[in-house]
């Protein structure tokens, strides 16, 4: 375990360089290291090796990023593309914001310069009736991902980068855009609009339904993640400590993929007792058929091996709810987390609480390099290391110790949780009272 940390470690640690070096600098310095290691054969090395392996990965992933971005040649320039809505659509009296997958991206009056496409925070200011996953051919200005650099503020450019955008921009001339035909269905472009289609759909039954404003602001956001219609309600959620229980997280992936376990196990049991009462009726029929030649007869069926199907139910029902939820970074986190409980179910291992953990930190590192920089990543992290510490095999001689034990870890999370939560606000006010 001591070597995935170091791992992790390594590429967390790349979000807090000063400057970026070129690949070509961290190649040089691992293969270095990997000498060292093979050199001298000492432990202590070989956790250094999967260090410079975590910062060279961390380095990696930061180039494929800047890559993905628009160059800074063509920063304020405008486009003309052509692509897909694919997410639900931000609507007001002024403007309409979405994403947009373009197909193709070029220079305006230029076809031969073109881009690589990527996915793009577009603006519409008096725009038509937008829906995810019609197609659009549109005239845009495009910019970098930028934001505030204020220490302790909400971090604009870091969130637009960890949300894999390209650029932001908005739609100029709108009497130049001109709606596509659609695609065929299982096309590519098409397949990923297809949850945020299924998201519009369920968003509008819901503001059609005769519930108050407040429920329907609830529904929204534990259905399909939408917490725009929170926002009058979000101070008094927040004075009450219960905004989490609104924001789609690790709690509620952790409740589906249960859920869906119950399906599978209760589904992996009905079809057991299927087979058993099929071969029963087999067996039956052909003794009374054969009775003159046969005195008892018995057909036994090979019994269905579905251990697999309760842990792979409960994945494919978190893995839905996160893309019903517009498959946030918090609910990628628990997607992760779930997936690799269920891969040790799948390989008959008996995997410790903290392997769990330090196994789903590993991949959330290698997959999601920038998630080092929300809160949330350290206040989900954080719980969970003390609950499993809390729950650890403790020996007691209390019979009551068991409820003892669950009561207090509710006043250990308030405590120690207190901590991060602090910092979070005086960083905060501090970066307020600099401003």
């Amino acid at each position: 375990m001591a070597y995935l940390i170091m791992l992790s470690l390594g590429v967390f640690s790349v979000v807090w360089w000063p400057w970026l070096p070129s690949f070509g600098v961290g190649v040089a310095l691992f293969i270095s290291l990997l000498s060292a290691c093979a050199f001298f054969r000492r432990r202590r090395l070989l956790l250094l090796v999967f260090l410079g392996a975590g910062m060279l990965w961390g380095v990696f992933c930061g180039h494929q990023l800047l890559d993905k971005t628009l160059p800074e040649k063509y920063n304020g320039t405008e486009f003309l593309i052509s692509g897909q809505v694919v997410s639900l659509v931000d609507r007001n009296s002024v403007r309409s914001r979405f994403s947009f997958v373009p197909e193709t991206i070029q220079v305006l009056g230029d076809p031969d310069q073109q881009l690589v496409p990527g996915k793009l925070l577009l603006s519409w200011y008096a725009a038509k009736a937008l829906h995810p996953g019609q197609r659009w051919q549109l005239v845009v200005r495009l910019r970098r991902p930028r934001g505030f650099v204020n220490p302790g503020a909400f971090d604009y450019q870091s969130w637009l980068l960890q949300q894999g955008y390209k650029a932001t921009g908005y739609v100029r001339s709108p009497e130049l855009a001109k709606q596509l035909p659609e695609t065929k269905l299982f096309s590519t472009g098409n397949l990923a609009s297809i949850a945020a289609q299924l998201r519009a759909r369920i968003q509008q039954a819901i503001e059609q339904s005769e519930l108050s404003p407040r429920g329907r602001a609830v529904l929204l956001a534990l259905s399909i993640g939408d917490k725009r219609q929170l926002a009058r309600w979000w101070q008094d959620l927040a004075r009450l400590g219960i905004v989490h229980l609104l924001v789609i997280s690790g709690l509620h992936i952790g409740f589906i993929a249960l859920f869906g376990a119950a399906l599978g196990s209760g589904l992996a049991r009905l079809v057991i007792l299927f087979s058993s009462l099929l071969s029963f009726l087999i067996s039956s029929l052909i003794s009374s058929l054969l009775s003159s030649t046969f005195n008892h007869f018995e057909l036994k069926l090979p019994s269905p091996a579905l251990h697999w199907l309760a842990p792979v139910s409960g994945l494919l029902a978190a893995a839905a709810y996160s893309l019903l939820a517009g498959f946030s970074l918090p609910t990628q986190r628990a997607l992760i987390a779930v997936a690799v409980v269920v891969i040790a179910k799948l390989c008959f291992r008996r995997i410790q609480p903290f392997v769990c953990l330090v196994w789903a930190l590993t991949l959330i590192a290698l997959l999601q390099p920038l998630s080092v920089l929300s809160a949330g990543f350290w206040l989900s992290f954080t719980a969970v290391a003390i609950l499993i510490a809390w729950f650890s095999p403790w020996q007691s001689t209390d019979s009551w110790w068991p409820k003892k034990r669950t009561v207090s870890a509710q006043l250990a999370l308030l405590v120690i949780m207190s901590v991060p939560l602090l910092f979070f606000y005086w960083a905060t006010v501090l970066a307020g009272a600099v401003g």
